[in-house]
């Protein structure tokens, strides 16, 4: 199908050379395939990362496969005078969008922006101490915010990147992750004319990250709710925004387990002639690791006390998310029979063995549960019935979302939810009992928001055809005003003041002297020289020479203890920070 419908979309007239900048390794989970697609047509394509060390484990994604990208690593960051100054612009940013209104519950998004902003002072250290602003007020800081942004010049390390590998297309994802320096390849692309673009990786990436601040030419999402997102809440133009389908989803649609029903229940140490409940964990982004391990005690505790015999004997799997902090080892379920933590370890979510396995467990299950996570997208494509419990632990990974409204069923979604434990276990024994009201809101939820171009037509060639014909446009730099020119000297004059006061600062007490000192060392030697012939005129000198020797070591004096005090103040607001910080992280850990 994949092919059939790729032959259709050829829109390249050429081949292209496209310069892929993704976050981390971690991010060929969501398109690999799409690699195979474009080097499969023929195309280039070049591959950096913002932290290539992080999540390298997954260039295991790549590895086997007929053709390969060319891998550059650690893709350049800004190093100018500008680049303090844009960081801390942009995690201000990112954080002012949380004032909104909009984002009134989300407190625990809120906060982990905050944490971004502890050492800022003046106006930012004032909006980092607010938790929601009126509208009016929200906007107007965004646009003055965002036209700063703007009159930030591109950076010269990554112009030179992009001069050495000539793509005829710039392509990052996701762009929004906090203060993130794919920021400047958008902006290096458009000041040398180069089509740039977006590709929106996850389904909570519109909502829950930071906000686009340079406009690419093509923003790429995956259905209409996250075309509207990309228009509402980033201000991007409607026609710039292209709707392509949930590519990381392709995978799973028409697969087939690798084992059978008995053979996987066996390797898992589950009883095969027993349905078995699958309860998947969510990443630490949205949840506490220790509340839900704590949770997915509790609800089998309570699945196994259930009064229906089915339910209360049913097989019970907990598969903790890939990407969640701390050890599996956590998650409790000890004396608790037929229940088990698989897969035993930490698994590589991008190598085939993984995903098969993965697939097997959502496959297999006759009922899954989550909190907020996408592998509850992916047992929906599957046709499984998903239940969630809407508890208080859960608020902030829940309501405290914007994406969490999409699995709504008042929103279109397939989710069906209960606020305890008993109207729960009553929904996880009808859904085992008659899954088909479950199947029927899986089949228009995937027809809205995974495929929105029919349940029969992949994304994976879609998104390469969309990238194809970004390829072909013109792209022409941003013009630039008066009042961009006079931002941008501002900012220069701020950048290079903020430098001279970092270079003052870390140098020796002594070069900070050195004129008053050179000055006197002068005088000294004159008047040791004049000594034997003109006392008179070496007293004199001596006269000269010996206020300013007072007046340097009090000068010294002065800074040793201006410096005693600024040390001690840094280490006061550094411990001050400090908890700022825990508490505000007390609020979301047990």
């Amino acid at each position: 199908m994949i092919r059939e419908l790729d032959r259709r979309l050829s829109y390249a007239a050429v081949l292209v050379r496209v310069l892929f900048v993704m976050n981390t390794p971690g991010f060929l989970r969501y398109y690999d395939e799409t690699l195979d697609l474009l080097l499969e047509r023929g195309h280039e394509v070049v591959l950096g990362f913002t932290n290539a060390t992080l999540r390298a484990n997954a260039l295991e994604a790549l590895e086997g496969r007929p053709r390969r990208p060319q891998l550059i690593g650690s893709v350049p960051r800004r190093t100018d005078a500008m680049a303090p100054m844009s960081a801390r612009l942009r995690n201000l940013v990112d954080f002012v969008r949380y004032l909104h209104p909009r984002y009134a519950e989300a407190a625990f998004l809120r906060d982990r922006r905050r944490l971004e902003l502890l050492e800022a002072r003046g106006l930012s250290g004032w909006l980092a101490q607010r938790d929601t602003l009126p509208r009016p007020a929200v906007a107007a800081l965004l646009r003055g915010l965002l036209m700063l942004e703007r009159a930030i010049p591109s950076a010269r390390e990554v112009e030179a990147l992009l001069n050495d590998v000539r793509p005829d297309v710039v392509l990052v994802s996701p762009l929004i992750t906090g203060g993130s320096t794919q920021t400047d390849y958008i902006k290096s692309a458009r000041a040398l004319g180069i089509p740039s673009g977006v590709a929106v990786a996850s389904w909570d990436n519109l909502t829950n990250k930071g906000l686009i601040r340079e406009l690419p030419d093509r923003v790429l999402v995956w259905n209409d709710a996250q075309r509207d997102e990309a228009v509402e809440l980033h201000r991007v133009p409607r026609e710039r925004v292209v709707v392509t389908g949930a590519q990381p989803f392709d995978r799973w649609f028409g697969r087939h387990p690798t084992l059978s029903r008995e053979a996987f229940c066996r390797r898992v140490g589950l009883d095969p002639e027993r349905p078995f409940l699958l309860f998947t964990g969510s990443t630490s982004n949205i949840t506490d690791p220790g509340a839900e391990d704590r949770f997915a005690r509790r609800w089998a505790e309570a699945v196994r006390t259930a009064p229906a015999p089915r339910l209360r004997e049913a097989g019970l799997l907990v598969r903790p998310h890939p990407d969640r902090r701390g050890d599996w080892s956590n998650i409790d379920l000890e004396g608790l029979e037929g229940a088990v933590v698989w897969p035993p370890a930490r698994p590589n979510s991008v190598t085939e063995e993984a995903r098969a396995e993965y697939f097997d467990s959502l496959y297999h299950a006759s009922v899954v549960v989550g909190i907020n996570t996408s592998a509850m997208v992916e047992a929906a494509i599957l046709g499984r019935p998903v239940l969630s419990l809407r508890l208080p632990e859960f608020h902030q990974a829940q309501r405290g979302t914007l994406h969490f409204a999409h699995m709504l069923p008042e929103h279109g979604g397939f989710l069906e939810l209960a606020d305890s434990l008993g109207e729960h276990l009553e929904q996880v024994q009808a859904a085992m009992e008659d899954p088909r009201p479950a199947q029927r809101r899986n089949r228009a939820f995937v027809e809205r928001f995974v495929r929105p171009q029919g349940a029969q037509v992949p994304a994976t060639p879609r998104l390469v055809a969309a990238v194809e014909r970004l390829a072909a446009l013109k792209s022409a730099p941003d013009r630039v005003t008066w009042t961009l020119l006079a931002l941008r000297a501002l900012l220069r004059a701020g950048a290079a003041r903020e430098a001279r006061q970092a270079t003052r600062r870390a140098a020796p007490l002594d070069a900070r002297l050195v004129g008053g000192r050179r000055l006197v060392e002068g005088l000294d030697r004159v008047s040791a020289r004049l000594a034997p012939r003109a006392p008179r005129a070496a007293c004199c000198l001596r006269v000269v020479s010996t206020p300013l020797h007072r007046t340097l070591r009090w000068r010294r004096d002065r800074m040793k203890r201006r410096r005693r005090e600024e040390k001690l103040h840094r280490a006061s607001e550094k411990r001050h920070r400090r908890e700022r910080a825990a508490t505000i992280r007390s609020r979301y850990v047990e």
